[in-house]
């Protein structure tokens, strides 16, 4: 039996951990990727092109999935759906940084030793870009374009979308499991 005044709602997961653990799996994606470029893989399943050519392996799509399963995670059941998402919209933004920073060093080490993948093309005018544009334009791209502005907008709209479908059952469980029994 519970104590009066003690919520027996789960507390909210550790945003270390939750974010970690999404970001462990974006950098296995990344890697992949890059192992397959290497190995010069198919296009359609690792491209080359630059800004990846709309290949199969990629983290471009991962927010699709971390927004809705970080809401999962960080809805309580008693908070409204704006405090939901301004939580998510943080927890996106941390995992954007986490899973871009290892892409920025994988661009600077495709740049460095000229490997032939979608992380050192720049386009069709890259050969003859000078290496300070190369380096801004992934700084920007990655830490303020991808990081900040996609995985949050992308993410936090599958995470909302997933709230709004799924409220009703959320709060029913929260409601059943503060119940005394």
């Amino acid at each position: 039996m519970d104590s009066p005044g003690v919520s027996t709602t789960a507390a909210a997961p550790c945003t270390r951990r939750m974010v970690l653990g999404a970001a462990l799996i974006t950098l296995s994606v990344t890697l992949l990727r890059l192992f397959l470029e290497l190995e010069k893989a198919p296009a359609w399943l690792a491209s080359r092109e630059a800004g990846g050519g709309a290949a199969l392996i990629g983290i471009a799509w991962l927010p699709l999935f971390f927004g809705p399963y970080f809401t999962h995670r960080l809805r309580t059941g008693t908070e409204s759906t704006w405090t939901l998402l301004k939580r998510l919209l943080k927890k996106l933004a941390l995992y954007g940084w986490s899973a871009r920073i290892p892409v920025v060093v994988i661009t600077f080490l495709a740049i460095a030793f000229g490997w032939e993948t979608h992380f050192n093309n720049f386009g069709p005018d890259s050969a003859g870009m000078a290496l300070w544009k190369k380096v801004a334009a992934t700084l920007v791209g990655q830490l303020i374009f991808w990081s900040l502005v996609y995985t949050p907008v992308v993410g936090g709209v599958a995470g909302l979308l997933f709230h709004l479908a799924t409220r009703n059952r959320a709060a029913s469980a929260a409601v059943s499991a503060s119940a005394p029994r």
